[in-house]
């Protein structure tokens, strides 16, 4: 586990945060481009559209037209308080964006929520939505989901016993933990389809074409491997990538279960007010995240104040 946000900065970016605040607020950029789907820019300098002030933005989803604000109180271990969330509203007035995002590190006072609500349900007013994005501890990860196990059941004509064993891409296994909350399904698999939802080949297919290679007077299990050049499954209404499929072909009865664990070690806790988001996030897929958007670069106009 990490100990602070600053610990998780250096694990993605190589070095400690340059001051106080930093570290949340690049952070904060990553999960929201990830939740949002959209890349955002770090540390902004927008211009005022009623006055000629200029505002230091920590992040800004231009697809979305939502602002990011952070207050990181860790060092001082205060919580954030009504009066940061107004000074909030009274800024996002002012500016091009049609809601806000307010992120703590150490959590809200219990005058915000009330407010939170108030500036939802006021047409006048920018809704601001309340996260709380920190390091995880071991208290977070209890009831969440570390291991996905998928029994694959196949039934051919004839009556022999065959299996077909999908052996997912790591882009497809992450979707099966993240995806599947329960923990386990059992699915039946027949098809194999592209992006599109078109049918590339069916089960049956492949294990005829693999009736060539059986021989029943082994008492042993024959193994072959069919790979695709990019194919999908569905499982419980989820379409997974596949790398390929393993085709068995017993001479005793065997039942295939597929047992996928996460090695990603648990670093960041993002939640927000309403629960709708409460997530863990690795490293890995913090830095891949990074490498995507292709760096954080503060866009802050130089030689200017800003409030």
């Amino acid at each position: 586990m990490y100990q602070n946000l600053n610990d998780i900065h250096k694990a993605i970016f190589g070095v400690n945060q340059s001051r106080e605040g930093e570290a949340l607020e690049k952070i904060s950029n990553l999960v929201f481009s990830i939740l949002k789907k959209e890349h955002s820019k770090w540390d902004v300098s927008v211009p005022g559209e009623y006055s000629e002030q200029s505002y230091q933005v920590d992040g800004v989803l231009e697809k979305s037209g939502e602002s990011i604000e952070c207050k990181d109180y860790s060092k001082r271990g205060d919580k954030v308080g009504r009066p940061d969330v107004q000074s909030y509203e009274g800024a996002l007035i002012d500016q091009p964006f049609k809601k806000g995002n307010f992120v703590s590190s150490t959590g809200y006072s219990n005058r915000v929520p009330k407010y939170e609500q108030g500036l939802i349900k006021n047409p006048r007013a920018i809704p601001i939505e309340c996260y709380e994005i920190r390091n995880a501890i071991e208290k977070d990860l209890e009831g969440r989901i570390q291991k996905i196990i998928v029994n694959i059941c196949a039934e051919y004509p004839n009556f022999e016993e065959w299996s077909a064993l999908p052996i997912f891409t790591n882009a497809g296994e992450k979707k099966l933990i993240a995806e599947l909350q329960d923990g386990s399904c059992v699915s039946r698999i027949d098809k194999i389809c592209d992006e599109q939802g078109n049918t590339i080949s069916t089960i049956l297919k492949i294990t005829e074409e693999c009736n060539k290679y059986v021989y029943p007077e082994l008492d042993e299990i024959y193994f072959t491997y069919k790979p695709l050049t990019k194919g999908y499954v569905e499982i419980k209404n989820i379409w997974i990538e596949l790398k390929g499929i393993e085709v068995k072909i017993p001479i005793l009865r065997i039942t295939d279960v597929i047992e996928i664990e996460t090695a990603d070690e648990a670093a960041l806790y993002v939640k927000n007010s309403s629960g709708s988001v409460d997530k863990i996030y690795s490293i890995e897929t913090l830095k891949e995240q990074y490498a995507q958007m292709g760096g954080l670069i503060s866009l802050r106009a130089k030689g200017k104040k800003d409030e």
